[in-house]
C-alpha cells in the first residue's frame, strides 16, 4: 500500500511540474507571437506609406491619415488601431470588406480571414495573441524618431503599462 501511495505521489509531482512547464512554454510562445505581430504590422505600415496612395484612397482615408506623413493618426486608446486596420487591410471606406482592386498587406489582417493567428476582431480592431485590442499612437511618444509611431500590446496580463507589455520601442 505504501509503495502505491509513493508511486501516485511521484506521478502527481511529475504531472504538476510538466503542466507548469507547458504553461510557461505557451506563455513565451504568445509573447514571441506578439513581438512578431508588432514587427509585421510596423514593416507593413512603413511599406504601405512608401507605396503611396491614389486620390481615391486618400479621400477614403482622409479621416484616418495624418496629412504630413500619410501615417494613420492614433492616440493610444482602445480603438486606436482602427485606422491601422483600415490602411493595412484595404478596407479604406470602413465597411468591413476589402475594397475592389486592393490587396491586404498580409492575409491575417483581412476581416474575412478564417485561419489561426487572425490580427483583427469583429470590431475591426487589431488584436494581440491574447485577443485584446492593441494600442497605436502617432506621433510616437516612446518611439520618437522622425515619423515614429508607438505600437504595443498589454502582454499576458492584459494590463497596459506593466513589465510584460510587448512594444515596438
Amino acid at each position: 500500500m505504501i509503495e502505491m501511495l509513493t508511486v501516485i505521489t511521484i506521478i502527481a509531482v511529475l504531472a504538476g511540474v510538466g503542466f507548469g512547464a507547458f504553461m510557461l512554454v505557451q506563455k513565451n510562445a504568445k509573447i514571441q507571437q506578439a513581438e512578431l505581430m508588432i514587427e509585421v504590422l510596423s514593416n507593413s505600415l512603413e511599406a504601405r506609406v512608401g507605396e503611396g496612395f491614389s486620390k481615391t484612397e486618400l479621400a477614403d482615408l482622409a479621416d484616418v491619415l495624418d496629412s504630413a506623413s500619410n501615417l494613420p493618426a492614433g492616440g493610444g486608446s482602445k480603438t486606436s488601431t482602427r485606422g491601422l486596420y483600415r490602411m493595412l487591410s484595404g478596407d479604406y471606406n470602413n465597411d468591413g470588406r476589402i475594397d475592389d482592386q486592393v490587396v491586404p498587406a498580409f492575409p491575417e489582417i483581412d476581416p474575412e480571414y478564417e485561419g489561426a493567428g487572425r490580427y483583427v476582431n469583429d470590431d475591426r480592431l487589431v488584436i494581440d495573441p491574447w485577443r485584446n485590442p492593441m494600442r497605436y499612437q502617432y506621433p510616437g511618444v516612446n518611439n520618437n524618431v522622425e515619423n515614429g509611431f508607438d505600437l504595443w500590446s498589454a502582454g499576458p496580463d492584459g494590463e497596459f503599462d506593466t513589465d510584460d507589455d510587448v512594444t515596438n520601442w
